[in-house]
């Protein structure tokens, strides 16, 4: 390995024929290898119960015999944590051969690297970019790896011929270190050809104690240097998925500086190919706002959303503003936090709770005459994405096409690291996204939960079900008497406006837009959720009454408020897709049972009529002002004029129609002042503090250009000078006419300049 230019080796024997006694002897065999100049590296290769195969290379003990399955050969379904933490103490664990593996990739958790290639007998057996990306995506802190399975000392000879691993560290103890406690590997590539000689962030973390406004923390930069001993190809920059530059070299050598705004978190992977098609991919670097931001647990299992604010004595407080999602099983949720943060810490429960248990199930259910979904005994696997995190919105989503087989086993397993096989689901897909907002420190909670349902077969509902498609229910809690209570309330000629409804009442009825449930009073908040764009109809139970099927996630003796399409034995044809909006409520800690803050949520912010905010707009166009503030741009954003209001939480904005290529933000024309944001679906989001005073705004691309496809980045130089960077990511040189908005009158950029193909060139104003 030495002569070959190796500086370290795992030997990685095969578990299944592995005992203690052999472990040990091999970790002292490798012990006695290791030498200033090289490191043997004691590993074994072990498959799940399921099948999917994995590399564990650590110095620690044998694993349990609780960990394994009762061969002793394999880890059993559910203990992939003990093994990755008891047994492996965090150390090098990688899943891989990725795309021949049983579980899907997207389901894994409990692991320090992920194996973007396999080499087996000299040959490329997996290759897996994509499945690192949606990873790293997750903000999963996640490395890659190669894994190049060879079975002779022959074999080494020819290791550069196929992918092999590069740590950046200032020594082979650092390197060894890597191996016995990581951390978090990011200097490590992975390449089959080209080199990565730098990829390095400045500013990647802004940490401005809660202040929105702080000119010179705006930017960050990523410089990335590689070569090849070929003529290099392509230079791609992706963001999770989303590939965000693309250079084409000239040459053996390339080297660039990337410039960005904190508008929303990133997670940057630099991924080379040369002429040969050969590739480096690189580790991760994160840019993130330390308003609000998105990062996962160690187990890599599932989120621990953080913010940080300024209470109202200026000290900064820490708080939790989204709930945890899990990669493997949608969990129920609740909107995360708005206060000080305090926890109860329960034995053998990740993080902790905030100060609030997950209520609201978000499982849907289809009950059809002959055939149903979701229903007790399904158990859906989920596909954890993050479309977007940034300082104004945290929103998480959850794919659900797969179903797991057992589906008992996995109701009752273990809450994560349910490694088991799954199916395709039967009769209709999903995707299930949940936005939690800014939110004031001692404010309401509010979590906007949007879902579409896409089926995949006619099926023809129950019309003794009702609702026959549940989007969710909210549950009770039976053990306090004072909780087992709620409150529909809805517009004033409604019906039922103000009318309580006991928990063993059976009650059912439509819920219109505007109205609202909310179960009260309760000593750690009030909760409930509010019909937004369309009725929905909601009955109450206790037990599954007679005709009624509860949905999976709760087969227990509970009490619950579902909530659905009102449509009994209507016939759905495969294709149609169900669209839903419904806003969840916590309200604050021993608020009293008149619901005053559900009532201050649904009058201010649009959700029954005029908001408590007036807005005039000078560019763009208005859409909607139900919870939102949803303008259409023109020339890139829209111009408004806002009135002071006294708000629950800041106020939620999407400008429509902008180009996520260029730069967008909130430009605020009274302090002069850029606060970069992020896109999502061509909209901008952000916003905005109405407590104060009125404000004038522009928001949405803050320069635009006549190319769609150039890459268009605004940078604050301080002293009102302003840097733009271009990049061309087409095949074909570009002319591009640059400007700032009609709409921004406080400084103005106007050029034209010619960007090669796969270049970029900078301006300065």
């Amino acid at each position: 390995a030495k002569q070959a230019g190796l500086d370290y080796l795992v030997f990685a024997d095969t578990f299944a024929q592995l005992t203690p006694e052999k472990w040990n002897a091999l970790k002292e065999d490798c012990k006695k290898a290791s030498i200033d100049d090289f490191r043997a590296i004691p590993g074994y290769e072990i498959q799940t119960e399921s099948g999917d195969r994995w590399i564990a290379a650590y110095y620690g003990g044998f694993p349990a015999a609780s960990i394994l399955t009762p061969d002793g050969k394999s880890i059993k379904v559910g203990q992939s944590d003990s093994f990755f933490f008891s047994t492996c103490g965090s150390g090098f664990v990688a899943p891989f051969d990725l795309t021949h593996n049983p579980t899907p990739t997207a389901a894994l958790s409990t692991f320090s690297a992920l194996g973007c290639m396999t080499y087996e007998k000299g040959k490329l057996h997996s290759e897996a970019l994509q499945d690192y990306l949606h990873d790293v995506q997750l903000m999963d802190y996640t490395v890659p790896a190669a894994i190049d399975l060879m079975d002779s000392p022959a074999d080494i000879k020819t290791f550069c011929q196929r992918a092999y691993n590069q740590i950046g560290a200032g020594s082979l103890a650092e390197v060894e270190s890597e191996f016995r406690h990581p951390s978090r590997m990011a200097n490590w590539t992975v390449t089959s050809g080209p080199r990565i000689l730098d990829w390095r962030g400045v500013n990647m973390s802004r940490n401005t104690a809660g202040e929105s406004i702080f000119p010179g923390t705006e930017r960050w930069r990523v410089r990335l240097q590689t070569e090849s001993d070929v003529d290099l190809k392509e230079v791609a920059v992706y963001d999770g998925m989303t590939r965000i530059r693309r250079y084409l070299p000239q040459g053996k050598t390339f080297s660039v500086e990337i410039d960005g705004l904190h508008d929303q978190q990133r997670a940057l992977v630099a991924v080379v190919t040369d002429s040969r098609g050969r590739q480096a991919i690189s580790g991760f670097q994160i840019a993130l706002d330390l308003i609000m931001y998105r990062t996962m647990c160690s187990d890599h299992q599932n989120t621990i959303n953080c913010a940080f604010a300024k209470d109202k004595d200026g000290n900064r407080v820490m708080y939790g503003p989204a709930w945890l999602q899990e990669k493997t099983r949608l969990r129920n949720t609740v909107p995360g936090q708005s206060s000080e943060s305090f926890y109860i810490i329960a034995p053998l429960v990740d993080g902790g709770y905030p100060p609030n248990i997950p209520f609201m199930n978000c499982t849907p259910t289809v009950v059809g005459k002959e055939i149903s979904e979701g229903v007790i005994g399904d158990v859906f696997m989920s596909r954890m994405n993050n479309p977007h995190a940034g300082r104004f919105a945290l929103v998480q989503e959850n794919e659900l096409n797969l179903r797991f087989i057992d589906g008992k086993a996995a109701r009752w397993g273990s809450c994560s690291r349910l490694i088991m096989p799954v199916e395709p689901t039967r009769l209709f897909d999903a995707r299930l996204r949940f936005t939690d907002f800014l939110k004031y420190l001692d404010g309401p909670r509010l979590q906007l939960f949007e879902g579409i349902l896409k089926v995949k077969r006619d099926v023809t509902l129950s019309d003794t079900v009702r609702p026959a498609v549940t989007f969710g229910d909210l549950a009770f809690i039976p053990m306090e008497s004072f909780n087992n209570q709620f409150t529909v309330i809805g517009p004033p000629s409604w019906f039922l406006t103000g009318k309580a409804c006991y928990y063993r009442s059976d009650f059912s009825g439509l819920l219109p837009p505007g109205g609202y449930v909310s179960i009260g009073p309760h000593a750690l908040g009030s909760r409930g959720f509010f019909a937004l764009d369309n009725p929905l109809y909601i009955s109450s139970d206790f037990k599954p009454g007679p005709g009624r099927v509860w949905n999976g996630c709760y087969d227990l003796e509970d009490n619950h408020i579902n909530f659905g399409m009102p449509e009994p034995g209507k016939t759905l044809k495969a294709g149609t897709e169900i669209r839903y909006r419904v806003l969840f409520m916590a309200g604050g800690r021993f608020e009293t049972s008149d619901s005053a803050q559900f009532e201050w949520v649904r009058t201010s912010m649009g959700l029954a009529g005029k908001p408590a905010y007036d807005v005039q707009v000078s560019s763009g166009k208005l859409k909607s002002t139900v919870l939102y503030l949803e303008l259409e741009a023109q020339d890139g954003g829209a111009s408004f004029a806002i009135s002071r209001a006294n708000l629950p939480i800041p106020l939620p904005i999407k400008v429509h129609g902008v180009n996520a290529n260029w730069s967008t933000g909130i430009w605020d024309e009274d302090a002069k002042a850029l606060i970069p944001c992020g896109t999502l679906d061509g909209a901008a989001i952000a916003s905005l503090d109405t407590r104060e005073k009125p404000q004038n705004l522009f928001v949405g691309n803050i320069i635009v250009c006549d190319q769609r496809d150039a890459v268009v980045t605004l940078l604050p130089e301080g002293n009102n000078r302003w840097k733009v960077q271009l990049q061309n990511p087409t095949d074909k040189p570009m002319t591009v006419a640059v400007r700032t908005p009609k709409a921004i009158k406080a400084f103005r950029i106007k050029k034209t300049v010619e960007v090669p193909a796969g270049g970029q060139v900078e301006i300065t104003e």
